[in-house]
């Protein structure tokens, strides 16, 4: 089902329900759900249900930050389509204007992990041939579905993971995890195919809902933060494969993870979350050119956390107090220090895995 918002103004959140409920329990088929909540306050609206992909530990198939159009009015999903073909398919959603397209018509292959390109000209993904445990590279093709093709060739006893496009639409982050090891992130240049790692840096992977990679529209720092695992996790920034790797905050227990790094939407603040369990994390803030991490001190359980529109705040979602899954329940914003920490939105049965924010004008 899809039921669209028409025309879409001011501040909104927008968050995925996994097919796993935050009790524990699960729905057959394994269904997903799309929900968006305006910050100012109203009623959360259900957009889409559609049937999820099958569980992958190591690449959610679907990833807010990378498959939103940069208008914040369309999506691209990954879903399960039903026999008599049963394969994984794209689809994109305008959520104004209430209309669904199939893209990719490739009934040999299982297309995953889209991403949309900054000038919304392009979606990469992952094509793997039906039947198989290996997929075939990282492909491109036209939003509408049009001349797809490969840019970086299959490994052969490999899994490709795909991260976000670098501003300017030029170049598309991913990397590989193969023979039961991750390989370092990477980017890939669209015009020439050439690959470029950055050396040293492996994103996180166990419960990494969200992009542990992001992108700086603006400013010095061309790629923003992502995680290290060197001697523990860390938060690195940097301006280019070659130039400007600088490690922000390290994590001297090896047993906590720090993730899901976002940068603040005019300064060079990056706020990140440092996982002590699964159901005990903590975010932090600070800045993109050194100094000492800043705690920010949330009311309730926060799993996943982004950055108010303007700023000035931060969105979260919030874990159930159950402990049976790490997932959410409700979405609360709070004041940058912590204060008029409150809830704007639930969800039934809760299951939120992903989250992202955007101003709509």
């Amino acid at each position: 089902m899809f039921q669209p918002l028409g025309s879409l103004r001011g501040d909104w959140a927008f968050v995925l329900k996994a097919g796993v409920e935050a009790n524990g329990g699960r729905r057959f088929p394994l269904t997903a759900e799309l929900w968006a909540i305006p910050l100012a306050g109203g009623q959360a609206v259900l957009v889409a249900r559609y049937l999820e992909p099958p569980d992958s530990f190591w690449a959610p198939k679907n990833a807010l930050r990378r498959q939103f159009a940069a208008d914040g009015r369309r999506i691209v999903l990954s879903i399960a389509q039903p026999p008599p073909v049963p394969r994984i398919g794209l689809v994109i959603l305008d959520l104004e204007r209430g209309t669904i397209s199939s893209i990719g018509q490739d009934q040999g292959a299982d297309h995953l992990q889209p991403a949309w390109s900054p000038d919304g000209t392009k979606i990469a993904y992952v094509r793997r041939p039906l039947g198989s445990t290996s997929d075939d590279g990282l492909w491109v093709m036209n939003a509408d579905g049009s001349l797809p093709r490969r840019i970086v060739a299959r490994d052969p006893s490999g899994l490709t993971r795909v991260y976000s496009w670098k501003p300017g639409s030029t170049a598309i982050g991913f990397d590989r995890f193969a023979n039961g090891e991750m390989h370092e992130y990477a980017i890939a240049d669209l015009a020439t195919g050439k690959v470029t790692s950055f050396g040293g840096w492996f994103p996180s992977y166990s419960l990494e809902f969200g992009e542990s990679t992001m992108w700086r529209a603006t400013g010095p720092a061309t790629l923003a933060a992502g995680i290290s695992l060197v001697d523990g996790y860390a938060i690195e920034v940097a301006e280019t494969p070659a130039v400007g790797q600088k490690i922000l905050v390290r994590e001297p227990d090896t047993q906590i993870m720090l993730g899901v790094p976002r940068w603040h939407p005019s300064t060079d603040e990056v706020l990140y979350r440092r996982l002590i369990t699964a159901w005990d994390a903590q975010f932090y803030v600070v800045r993109g050119s050194g100094g000492t991490p800043q705690r920010i001190p949330l009311a309730t359980h926060p799993y996943l956390a982004e950055w108010m529109p303007g700023g000035d705040g931060i969105v979260y979602l919030n874990q159930s107090d159950q402990r049976y899954s790490a997932f959410a329940m409700t979405i609360r914003i709070a004041c940058r220090d912590g204060g008029a920490d409150h809830e704007i939105g639930s969800i039934a049965s809760g299951g939120l895995s992903d989250l992202i924010a955007f101003r709509l004008v």
